[in-house]
């Protein structure tokens, strides 16, 4: 709901006026309704014009500036936002939105007045900053309003002051929902933008509910949440929770989100209890004693039954908060204690150095323990009679090489029954780089059993693998692919996607999100780019296009999102093998869009650009592989930033292939082939 400035006259639609008049006539009381009707808006008006006005001298325009940059030697504005006074003496809150990274310089500005503006911490939990002026005389301090005493249903008014120093600018609505983004944040309809990001979500009398800021469920990315820009989905955090840490901000702490170390066995957030399959090293969770297996059943004393409710109750922690768990481990109960953390040690997925073969998901064991007996796979399986997963290809790195071989088959890893590459992968992502395992494998109807020590996760790329399935026939006087339109009703942009002929919704194909430059793409340039790696590769190919095209816009992740959703819906896709690659700006893009999906995302391509600065990477967690393939090309003004960041991200545990392109900026056709391999070996353990 738009709210009127002063001097506008509220327009009445016409259909409701028409409706009062015949009630009033019904009535004979000719326009006793209508006139009623006008009062009453205009006592809305009032109160909400009256509340913005009530809060508007606490509410500060703000300007970042963000230094001077290597080309242009010239000082860059990073556009203004809002903030809010929170004492007398100069404490400012705004929104993170705008100090992504640190700005050189910050003003704000208070009617005719400019101050200079210290950024003194940060809130990284709830994407907030805490900025200190030094003013002339004390500032208005606002009234603050518990969430206890906020009402769902309730009026809320969104004020900003970005456009003008001089005047705020108000939205109006509701508050939609309590206890939102596990707990951290009321939800409103109010129309929620950068504009007012930073600024108060008040009631009807000026009492502050919370502070606007980007959040989401679904990400804990610096720009989460922004996508939902004036959708009448927006977010305010609480005043109870930036009051109870706004005194570690004013002594300068940054402020960060509590991790305790675990990786949990599902992700389904209304599925089963949550049951630990990875402790991580030197984690709280491992001082606390915690192990694989255990089965969190209470959380600070609070039930829990599925990950859903453990979320709500740990998202809100901080780093330095005390958790209290109290978990079932075999028949008995343990509660323990563990003090969160800001930062975890980097987990190194161990490898056993196998590409599988096929995929045995049709295979039906009834008796895990036993799956050597042909009496055990159900005779109507039209995959195989075989158990196990068969070997495609054995790295010259792998801790088995010199046991086994291509066309073997892996039965058990550390004791564990195994039927597909994706069984295989949940065994291995509980174990770490150096960790020993049996591994049971069958050679010519005879049974081995040997015992590695599991490597790291190898950068190369594998040549000479044998193909993975082979090619589907295609008529020869078959099209060797098509292009299909994607439509998102709700999305001005436009998406394709590129099926090989050969697909036939049997064999599970990989997924290449093509993310290209801004601006239009035509279908047979599509087709000839990649066209001849889709049939070779079992590939399907997704290319979402940008709503303008001069750039791609951060917040359109989530258009890509629903591209990628519907492609998943649609057709058979492995899931180890969904890659998100582009050049670029469309390659900046693909660290974002990765970043953000990163238990989707098995691989992130990039030619010609670096991690986005305002970007860090996810953890890698050791449910959820993340590769990268960085290309650089030579003489490029970045090349030594890629190199870097190929750096930093290897720090982090993750496998980092770096490859080099002489000129371009497009893929050459060998680079193309080393990414088509490079996706092709991602379902690697």
């Amino acid at each position: 709901m738009h709210f009127h400035l002063p001097g506008q006259k509220a327009k009445r639609p016409c259909a409701l006026l028409i409706r009062w008049l015949f009630i009033g006539w019904l009535c004979s009381v000719p326009f006793a309704v209508d006139a009623r009707g006008q009062d009453i808006q205009q006592q809305e008006e009032d109160a909400l014009w009256q509340a913005a006005q009530e809060i508007a001298p606490s509410t500060v325009r703000i300007e970042t500036f963000a230094g001077v940059e290597a080309q242009g030697n010239r000082s860059i504005q990073m556009g203004p936002t809002t903030g809010l006074v929170v004492s007398s003496d100069g404490y400012i809150l705004s929104s993170g939105f705008n100090f992504l990274d640190r700005p050189a310089s910050i003003l704000i500005q208070m009617g005719d007045d400019r101050y200079p503006a210290e950024l003194v911490a940060k809130d990284n939990n709830l994407k907030l900053v805490l900025l200190k002026i030094e003013p002339k005389s004390p500032l208005n301090v606002p009234e603050f309003l518990s969430q206890a005493d906020v009402r769902v249903g309730q009026w809320a008014v969104a004020v900003g002051r970005a456009y003008d120093a001089n005047d705020i600018n108000v939205s109006v609505g509701i508050v939609s929902a309590k206890h939102r983004v596990w707990g951290k944040a009321v939800q409103t309809d109010a129309k929620i933008s950068p504009n007012n990001y930073g600024g108060p979500l008040v009631d009807l009398q000026g009492r502050v509910i919370g502070v606007l800021a980007p959040l989401s469920p679904q990400s804990q990315t610096q720009i989460a949440g922004a996508e939902w820009y004036d959708s009448g989905i927006g977010f305010a955090v609480p005043v109870d929770r930036l009051l109870q840490r706004l005194e570690q901000l004013q002594n300068g702490e940054d402020l960060s989100s509590g991790l305790m170390g675990v990786s949990l066995k599902s992700s389904d957030l209304i599925g089963p209890a949550p049951e630990i399959v990875n402790v991580l090293a030197r984690s709280p969770a491992d001082a606390a004693g915690l192990e694989t297996g255990d089965v969190i059943i209470r959380a600070n004393q609070i039930d829990v039954r599925n990950y859903a409710q453990l979320k709500h109750v740990v998202e809100p922690l901080y780093a330095g908060d005390t958790l209290e768990l109290t978990v079932r481990r075999d028949d008995q109960e343990l509660t323990v204690r563990l003090e969160l953390t800001d930062k975890l040690e980097p987990f190194a997925h161990g490898f056993l150095g196998i590409l599988p073969s096929e995929q045995m998901e049709d295979v039906t064991v009834s008796n895990p323990d036993e799956v050597n007996s042909p009496d055990d796979i159900d005779s109507d399986s039209a995959a195989t009679e075989e158990s196990g997963v068969g070997i495609r290809f054995v790295y010259p790195t792998s801790p088995l090489k010199d046991a086994v071989q291509p066309g073997d088959r892996i039965l058990k890893i550390a004791g564990e029954a195994v039927r597909s590459a994706d069984e295989c992968q949940d065994v291995i992502n509980g174990f770490a780089a150096g960790d020993e395992v049996d591994v049971d494998f069958e050679r010519s109807d005879q049974t081995q059993t040997v015992t590695v020590e599991l490597a790291s996760v190898p950068d190369e790329i594998p040549s000479a693998v044998p193909e993975r399935i082979p090619a589907n026939d295609v008529d020869a006087d078959q099209e060797p692919s098509s292009i299909t339109e994607i439509q998102i009703p709700e999305e001005a942009a436009q998406c394709q996607v590129l099926v090989p002929a050969s697909y036939d919704g049997k064999t599970e194909f990989g997924l290449l999100v093509w993310i290209q430059p801004p601006g239009p793409n035509e279908s047979p340039a599509l087709q000839q780019q990649w066209q001849e790696w889709a049939n070779s590769q079992n590939l399907i190919v997704l290319c979402p296009q940008s709503a303008a095209e001069e750039r791609w816009e951060p917040t359109e992740t989530a258009f890509i999102k629903k591209t990628v959703d519907s492609v998943l819906d649609g057709y058979q896709i492995d899931d180890d093998r969904v890659v998100v690659a582009g050049t670029g700006a469309g390659a900046t893009m693909a660290y974002l869009f990765g970043f953000e999906n990163h238990s989707l995302v098995k691989g992130i391509a990039a030619l010609g650009a670096a991690v986005p600065l305002r970007q860090s990477p996810p953890m890698n967690e050791p449910a959820d592989r993340l590769a990268f393939l960085m290309v650089s090309v030579a003489d490029s003004p970045i090349a030594a930033r890629i190199e870097s960041d190929a750096q930093a991200l290897r720090k982090l545990r993750f496998p980092v292939t770096v490859l080099k392109q002489s000129t371009g900026d497009t893929w050459d056709d060998e680079r193309k082939a080393s990414l088509a391999k490079w996706i092709d070996s991602l379902d690697r353990f």
